[in-house]
Formats: structure tokens, C-alpha cells, sequence
């Protein structure tokens, strides 16, 4: 609802209803039937909110069913294949660069050039420290 207000304040109105995908059926109903909110005394005002919304065809509910539900992703620890199955439902995908350090997997050819040239500035530093602790040695030994 806030999204959707921001983007009628930008002058992006939008022709249908924004859709709230659940994947609880019980919530689903509940949304769509206000005779049914008397059987259901304990919940939340959110419920109250949401419902007044779709009365007002602000809002549309829709299931969804628990292995389509993306969201899953966010809010809750899933195994492996299941975050990275719904990840590429995003269309978010693990990028092949790695940022740090050598781990023996195959790099990009910049990424080794630019652990060549650390590893020749590392080797100037201290060459360059070498050479300051040499000088320091000659001056006390003409002391």
C-alpha cells in the first residue's frame, strides 16, 4: 500500500489493484468472506486492514501455493536447493567473480593480474623497509 502510494505521488497510477500473494488458504478466505471475522475474535488489526482493502477493491488476495512462495526465501532458513531454487525464480544469480582473495578456483585474468601486482607492490614494501633498516645500521655503526 505505501509503494503504491508513492507511485501515484510520482504520477505512476497503476490500472488494477496491487495482488498480496499468501500461501494460507484460511487467510485467503478470511480476506474475502467478512461474515467469517466473527469466528475470529484474536487476531490482529492487520487482518481488519487488509480486509477493508480488498472490500474497497484496493487490494487483491491471491494463494499461493507454499513451493511457489518466493517470499520463503526471505523470511525463513531453507536448505541450499531450495533458497537457490527460488532465488533464480528472481532471476538473481551467483555471480562467477570472486572479490576475495585466492581460494584455487579459476579466476578472471584481471583478478590475476591484480594479485600479480599486490604481490610485486607487497615485495617493494619490503624491499623499501630493507633498505630503511639497512640505512639506520650504517648510521649507528658510524656513531
Amino acid at each position: 500500500m505505501w509503494l503504491r502510494s508513492l507511485l501515484t505521488e510520482l504520477g505512476i497510477l497503476s490500472p488494477t489493484p496491487p495482488v498480496l500473494w499468501c500461501d494460507n488458504i484460511g487467510a485467503t478466505y478470511l480476506t474475502a468472506n467478512p461474515l467469517y471475522h466473527s469466528r475470529t475474535k484474536h487476531i490482529e488489526l492487520d487482518i481488519h486492514f487488509v480486509c477493508d482493502q480488498v472490500a474497497q477493491s484496493h487490494l487483491q488476495v491471491q494463494f499461493i501455493s507454499s513451493t511457489d512462495q518466493i517470499a520463503d526465501s526471505f523470511t525463513k532458513a531453507l536448505p541450499t536447493a531450495r533458497f537457490c531454487s527460488l532465488r533464480n525464480n528472481l532471476n538473481v544469480h551467483e555471480l562467477p567473480l570472486r572479490l576475495r582473495g585466492r581460494n584455487g578456483a579459476t579466476e578472471s585474468p584481471a583478478s590475476d593480474k591484480a594479485h600479480a601486482r599486490d604481490k610485486a607492490q607487497d615485495k617493494s614494501q619490503q624491499m623499501d623497509k630493507d633498505q630503511i633498516q639497512n640505512n639506520q645500521q650504517e648510521e649507528e655503526a658510524h656513531v
